[in-house]
């Protein structure tokens, strides 16, 4: 069987090149391929809506309209690796409780990639595929903000996840919020490099006084 798999892979792969479709995964078992897979069956245990291949191909495609830069073989590399199976857990926010589509999950893909937390994956999409981010990426207040902004809502999604305790949900929002942090360190150790000062933004003290507080190193 796995022989057969990758003479189909093989196959799928070279009608890609000639016709600029979809590369199949080269990770059955994990990254996005398998985690979409789980998120299939779980929505739709009797296999009557789309297969997992259709999923794969729906959200690639996708992802291919939406970053027409980066090449095919880095947006597999992105999908096949942990990042991509990360972004297959946070696309669950983007998505109803229904069995998948192709036009829900389109819609799920842009919708994460839209999200606050989908900037860390638009990094490392274009880390992966070999494309240089955009200028002033990090290290500048526009930046900062914008890792904030994302820090505060994936905390505010694992809150709202567990009060409702949806702890898959839950698990995922974990994730991206360690995530979103990560980029909020390294933004600031970029601001600090560039700037030789410490960031700070506006906020209140105990007695509700306004007063900018200073981002840790």
């Amino acid at each position: 069987m796995g022989d057969l798999s990758r003479v189909r892979r093989r196959l799928e792969e070279a009608t890609a090149k000639r016709q600029g479709q979809v590369l199949p995964t080269e990770n059955e078992n994990w990254g996005f391929y398998g985690t979409i897979d789980s998120i299939r069956r779980e929505r739709d245990p009797d296999g009557k809506g789309m297969s997992v291949d259709d999923a794969w191909r729906a959200a690639f495609g996708t992802i291919m309209k939406l970053f027409p830069g980066i090449p095919s073989k880095g947006i597999r590399e992105f999908m096949d690796s942990k990042d991509g199976r990360h972004f297959a857990d946070l696309l669950t926010f983007h998505l109803d409780q229904h069995p998948l589509d192709a036009r829900k999950l389109e819609k799920a893909v842009r919708g994460a990639f839209g999200s606050a937390q989908g900037n860390y994956y638009k990094k490392a999409l274009a880390t992966l595929a070999g494309v240089p981010e955009p200028e002033a990426a990090h290290g500048t207040t526009a930046a900062l903000v914008g890792q904030m902004k994302a820090v505060n809502d994936a905390w505010e999604t694992v809150r709202a996840q567990e009060t409702k305790k949806n702890w898959k949900e839950s698990e995922a929002a974990m994730r991206a919020l360690e995530k979103a942090a990560e980029a909020l360190v390294t933004g600031v150790r970029a601001w600090v490099s560039s700037s030789g000062r410490t960031p700070t933004y506006p906020g209140r003290d105990a007695q509700g006084n306004a007063i900018r507080m200073t981002v840790p190193k």
